[in-house]
């Protein structure tokens, strides 16, 4: 499960910055929060490459996501590996068809203390745990706590519609994991279908 986790941060992070009202204009400049507060659905592609300091390596991923306001979320990795992580509720899953299992978990269950994970939850901790700054279209993120996983997360927004293009991640062991959002639709009909999971037959279920 650990290996998902910042990823897990990222998605819920999108989606906290999408259904959020409650940004104050100190730190969100005010006309990007009215186009947040419009947005219903959303899908789109996206390209991620993690670097992994301690063994040298970088691995890169493409797929694409799907959103629901008020707390769906599907992330469909389609090159470099054939995982689903799926968000409903408070329930997480994660699919990995290669080893025909499933992990399902609760969202207050991930982490560990001093995760970023629990701040990103609500957008009141999110302000109260992280410092965030603006510069041009970018929004940098800095955890007050310094016993958290995380250095800091850049996102880089779009100057037209102020959606997320590149999210950047550096956690306290120099890793680096990078996503770049593209073809992104917005408040077209998604199928709640589409954020269900429905296991295979033979596929083992691990509850944590």
């Amino acid at each position: 499960m650990k290996r998902f986790l910042w990823i897990i941060i990222v998605i819920i992070l999108i989606n906290a910055l999408f259904v959020s009202t409650s940004f104050t204009t100190q730190n969100i400049p005010e006309d990007l929060e009215k186009r947040l507060q419009g947005i219903r659905t959303l899908k789109g592609l996206f390209i991620q490459e993690t670097y992994i300091k301690a063994l040298g390596r970088k691995q890169v991923f493409e797929g694409e996501f799907f959103m629901k306001k008020p707390d769906k979320f599907m992330w469909l990795y389609k090159k470099g590996s054939t995982d689903r992580i799926y968000i409903n509720g408070e329930r997480i899953i994660i699919y990995q068809p290669s080893e025909h299992q499933a992990f399902v978990t609760q969202k207050k269950r991930i982490g560990i203390s001093g995760s970023p994970l629990r701040m990103l939850m609500d957008i009141e901790e999110l302000q109260r745990d992280f410092k965030i700054t603006t510069h041009n279209n970018r929004l940098i993120l800095t955890p007050a706590n310094s016993s958290a996983m995380v250095k800091n997360i850049e996102l880089q927004l779009a100057k037209d519609s102020g959606l997320i293009q590149k999210i950047i991640l550096h956690d306290i062991y120099d890793n680096k994991t990078t996503i770049e959002i593209s073809h992104v639709t917005i408040n077209e009909p998604i199928e709640d279908d589409v954020f269900k999971f429905k296991p295979p037959e033979g596929t083992t279920i691990i509850n944590q």
